[in-house]
């Protein structure tokens, strides 16, 4: 399986000899990467809340999942490693960084929630309910401190 990748990588062309820096659909992705820096940024915070010493931490099930969809970017930066190169074959790097940052988005995207637990739990905390409503939050305590009521949060 991966000698096939590998072979794939070598011989298929991510981006043509026609390619250049101020491409189009290129565009796409500068505008895409600071749309998902705002969000990361944003997520930064949320996640921020548990070295911040509360008790209580609510916090998104979203918050890794937006933190990768920075690596959809990997596609444009392997642009520039394309150009870089001149365009020439094999386009192995390209094709690794364009497919690292696309895994490391899907995988940060499909197992967001599951991450921001094992986050708190690094952090000291525990994981206490699901918010009932369809925000997506999970509520977290400090350990040694007991789950608020759920009535007591808002």
């Amino acid at each position: 399986m991966v000698s096939e990748i590998v072979l794939f990588t070598s011989r298929a062309r991510l981006f043509s000899r026609r390619g250049n820096l101020r491409h189009p659909s290129l565009f796409f992705f500068d505008a895409f990467f600071l749309v998902c820096m705002y969000f990361a940024i944003q997520a930064f915070q949320d996640l921020a809340q548990f070295s911040a010493g509360a008790s209580v931490v609510i916090a998104s099930r979203t918050d890794f999942g937006l933190l990768g969809s920075v690596g959809f970017y990997g596609v444009r930066i392997s642009s520039y490693i394309a150009l870089f190169r001149g365009n020439r074959m094999p386009q192995t790097v390209e094709w690794c960084t364009c497919l690292t940052g696309l895994v490391f988005a899907l995988i940060c995207l499909a197992f967001s929630g599951e991450m921001v637990k094992g986050y708190a739990g690094l952090k000291g905390f525990a994981f206490c309910y699901h918010e009932s409503d369809s925000s997506g939050e999970l509520v977290f305590t400090s350990r040694g401190f007991q789950c608020p009521a759920p009535a007591r949060l808002h």
